[in-house]
């Protein structure tokens, strides 16, 4: 059974994707490079497309931790403390 996703948790990851969102990046460069070749309409369409696709990072994200947790709770616990190792390893 899928439960939904608590609020809390989901304005965490929200805050989290956009805090990465607004970091200058190659998503920035992609921008200027369409903004100067085809004007200020193009570059509002590459926002608004960059803008979608964390969207849907977002939820796909969420969905997948959902169902990790749930269904696979140790295989979860064990993904969680690799991932803190990177982070740390980073």
């Amino acid at each position: 059974m899928i439960t939904f996703i608590s609020q809390h948790f989901f304005i965490q990851i929200i805050i989290f994707h956009l805090s990465v969102f607004i970091i200058p990046g190659p998503n920035m460069l992609i921008v200027a490079r369409n903004s100067m070749l085809g004007g200020y309409k193009i570059g509002i369409l590459s926002v608004l497309g960059i803008t979608i696709g964390i969207g849907f990072h977002i939820v796909y994200s969420s969905l997948f931790i959902i169902f990790f947790s749930e269904n696979f709770l140790q295989n979860f616990i064990w993904i969680k403390s690799f991932a803190s190792i990177y982070l740390v390893f980073l």
